[in-house]
């Protein structure tokens, strides 16, 4: 049996191979996370992107979220990025977007990085994540459209959809924080 110790270490050292595997690779994400496209990721054909922000109840933008599109018809069809985290590592106003999806429906989830277990809750994965985004506890949820807000059902979700060589634009999560 591990010691808390290594637990925490081998925790720390997967969560950085994966953030470092998400930002080499782009995760599906592109630009600087500022939300300007200075740089213009290689369109894949047929494919397009989600675009949108990841904010808190009280408007705080919420950098390293992990925001993830699954496909409505074909939950293995799955893509994602990291809120305000662009491929040269700017933390910028809780922007993200997601390049090279699919055509088609999707639904848009937002995910936390750090405190997903007790074990967790003070502790965070990795340094690069907290100094750049504030400590708050978050369901899983979905966007839900108009019906977005700090109240909505974080089960309910409205249908994307993402048309070849578009970027859908206006995803704007706000989390079920209770701040």
């Amino acid at each position: 049996m591990l010691s808390d110790k290594k637990f925490k270490f081998f925790a720390t050292l997967t969560t950085f191979c994966i953030i470092t595997l998400a930002l080499i690779s782009g995760c599906g994400g592109g630009g600087d996370g500022d939300g300007n496209d200075e740089s213009t990721p290689t369109p894949i054909i047929g494919t397009g992107s989600i675009q949108g922000t990841v904010r808190s109840s009280s408007g705080t933008p919420l950098n390293a979220i992990h925001v993830r599109a699954v496909n409505i018809s074909d939950d293995n069809i799955q893509l994602s990025a990291f809120s305000g985290i662009g491929p040269n590592l700017t933390f910028q106003n809780g922007v993200f977007r997601i390049d090279g999806v699919p055509a088609g429906d999707y639904r848009v989830l937002i995910e936390k990085l750090d405190g997903r277990s007790s074990t967790f809750e003070d502790n965070r994965y990795s340094n690069f994540v907290g100094l750049n985004s504030p400590l708050i506890s978050f369901p899983d949820e979905y966007f839900n459209g108009a019906a977005e807000s700090s109240l909505d059902n974080p089960l309910d979700f409205a249908v994307i959809t993402v048309t070849e060589d578009q970027t859908t634009q206006g995803i704007n999560l706000i989390t079920n924080d209770g701040g």
